[in-house]
């Protein structure tokens, strides 16, 4: 991975921290071939979930951190991301960056693979043996900032 899970939760959440260690929904567009949308602690490297999308590649890299209790670099992974009417299944594989572990998968920049985040009040991240519970309140703004960004919506 080209950029630490740390350094991406303070490049995607530089926003005003709204109470310690709670975790909100932000954007942030990096230059012009990168945006992202994400779910984590503002000004940290707390970070459950990331959508980063590159415009030049149209590849969506899905980031989470939400692991199997003993990953190993390089292990492949399957998550599944669920908002009680649907689920959307990611093959992935962790990667390490210093001591961080993460679950990345890459898919087409399309506006499918963030209509997860739309219906529903609660976004679960699955993997095998765990589930972690993402609320959507908040998601609203910043993913209509993402889609105008990745997907030229207006």
């Amino acid at each position: 991975m080209r950029i630490t899970l740390a350094a991406l939760a303070m490049l995607v959440l530089a926003a005003p921290a709204q109470g310690a260690n709670k975790q909100s929904w932000g954007f942030v567009k990096s230059g012009t071939d990168e945006a992202q949308v994400a779910y984590g602690v503002p000004e940290s490297d707390v970070v459950t979930i990331v959508f980063r999308c590159f415009m030049k590649t149209k590849r969506i890299e899905i980031i989470t951190s939400v692991l199997p209790r003993k990953p190993k670099n390089g292990q492949a992974l399957r998550t599944t991301l669920s908002n009680g009417a649907r689920a959307v299944i990611h093959d992935g594989k962790i990667g390490k960056s210093t001591e961080e572990y993460h679950f990345e998968a890459s898919v087409p920049a399309e506006p499918k693979a963030v209509a997860i985040l739309k219906p529903g009040t609660l976004l679960t991240i699955g993997i095998k043996g765990k589930q972690v519970p993402v609320p959507l309140r908040g998601v609203a703004k910043p993913l209509a900032e993402f889609e105008t960004a990745c997907f030229g919506k207006n």
